[in-house]
């Protein structure tokens, strides 16, 4: 360590400024490297004209972009060597934007010495890579000490990749920053928008987790791409599809066996086409088509039903009902089955399974199985209960939430499998995901249900 002694105030600043200890080693993993501390010292022109005062700042050296620990910047004041309870001092960054204290960076703030003579701002808040001047004032004498930010190296992603919004809402987002090496996160993120977009073009980042939350996003008119960035960390994209509603029915599964008794032996299936863009025009039909699995396999058509069909929605009540459909056969012992969406231009499609089986009663499973409704759409933030019905009773469920979801861990069904998950909270941010609800240990799903947050 190095100090300098002066009766002179501004000589002493200069001579602290000058000789000061600025090692720039970083110790390891560490946060943080071997701190700077800088002393000034006050002393009296005569014995009789007071105690020996001492500054001292202390610092690191180096540090790494992003919130410093609330003890690693700290200043001492001692009186003939004794601690000095009591003392105002007041910290200041030089460049405001490179550092500041607390969450919100303010450049200056006053604080009291403890008992032990040491005053502590609020955590140090590094903003970009650079070196940041520091600065403790007290009694009239200051210290200076210099911290070079370093940026920290690592990924960033959105907590979905690509996520549905109602064209000209106001929407959040969230992603997360981790690390590959270093010991903290930047500051902040940066955000850049497409046309028509707007929002916040800087967030916190949380030092603890390295997650973000982009809020307060308007939606234009037109689809694109929201971009973050930070350095060292790259960049993350979230593609962004407007749409005008989505199309739900009042069940997700559907079952039926040829030459059943009524309402076995055909499938009934209705819907609604919803709007969640105020004043969107509702579609005056809907298609059906068979899905087609990713890698080109179509799923079987257990219902004779012509693919490519559409049928007229009601333009008041955005209802529609398919053609009553049969099975094309009596079913087979492993219940033949398969998936087709329901669609509209600028509507969130929705999928249906069917199945054929020869066995009513497992018929009346399929079609009681499905969460009624079959989509439930929560606004941010919002808590809604869940109702559905599972296909076994009497026994304990698992709930398997979407990225965000919270509530109860597990459910229990009634005599006839009947259902409600109580307290079922959306995250803040905007998110379209399956929930999906299994006995434990089974790895069997025996509840289907969507959540989507608008």
């Amino acid at each position: 360590m190095n100090e300098s002694k002066s009766t002179d105030p501004i000589a002493d600043e200069a001579t602290t400024r000058d000789k000061m200890l600025r090692r720039r080693t970083v110790v390891g993993t560490a946060a943080w490297a071997a701190p700077v501390i800088a002393m000034s010292v006050a002393s009296p022109a005569h014995a009789s004209s007071g105690p020996v005062v001492t500054l001292t700042l202390d610092a690191p050296a180096t540090a790494v972009v992003g919130m410093l620990a609330p003890d690693v910047v700290y200043a001492t004041v001692l009186a003939d060597d004794s601690p000095a309870a009591g003392v105002m001092v007041t910290f200041t960054v030089a460049n405001a934007s490179l550092g500041g204290f607390g969450a919100d960076g303010e450049q200056t703030v006053t604080e009291a010495t403890n008992d032990a003579g040491v005053a502590y701002p609020p955590a140090m808040l590094l903003k970009a890579e650079g070196e940041v001047e520091v600065t403790a004032t007290a009694s009239g004498r200051t210290a200076v000490a210099l911290i070079t930010g370093q940026a920290a190296n690592g990924t960033m992603a959105f907590k979905q990749s690509e996520v549905n919004a109602a064209a000209a809402s106001t929407f959040a987002l969230s992603g997360v920053l981790t690390r590959t090496s270093g010991t903290g996160y930047p500051a902040e993120v940066s955000i850049a928008y497409p046309d028509g977009f707007s929002g916040p073009v800087t967030v916190p980042v949380d030092q603890a987790t390295g997650e973000f939350l982009v809020a307060g996003v308007s939606a234009g008119t037109l689809d694109g791409s929201i971009i973050a960035s930070a350095p060292g960390f790259g960049t993350a994209s979230v593609a962004i599809t407007l749409v005008l509603g989505y199309i739900s029915t009042p069940q997700a599964i559907y079952g039926a066996g040829k030459d059943l008794p009524a309402p076995r032996g055909t499938y009934a299936i209705t819907g609604t086409v919803n709007r969640v863009t105020p004043g969107a025009n509702l579609p005056a039909t809907v298609s059906i088509a068979w899905k087609t699995l990713s890698e080109g396999i179509q799923y079987e058509n257990v219902t004779g039903f012509t693919n490519g069909q559409t049928v007229p929605v009601d333009q008041l009540t955005g209802a529609f009902a398919l053609p009553i459909l049969t099975p094309i056969d009596t079913g087979r012992a492993d219940g033949a089955g398969g998936f087709f969406d329901i669609s509209a231009p600028g509507y969130l499609a929705f999928e249906v399974a069917v199945y054929n089986r020869a066995d009513p009663g497992i018929i009346d499973l399929y079609n009681n199985m499905s969460t009624t409704p079959a989509i439930t759409v929560f606004a941010p933030g919002e808590t809604r209960d869940v109702p559905g019905q599972s296909m076994s009773w009497g026994t304990l469920h698992e709930v398997v939430y979407p990225e965000g979801f919270s509530g109860p861990a597990t459910f229990s069904t009634d005599s006839r499998g009947g259902y409600i998950v109580r307290g079922v909270k959306a995250p803040e941010y905007i998110t379209t995901d399956v929930c999906l609800m299994r006995e434990p240990g089974s790895g069997g799903y025996t509840s289907r249900g969507i959540f989507s947050v608008l």
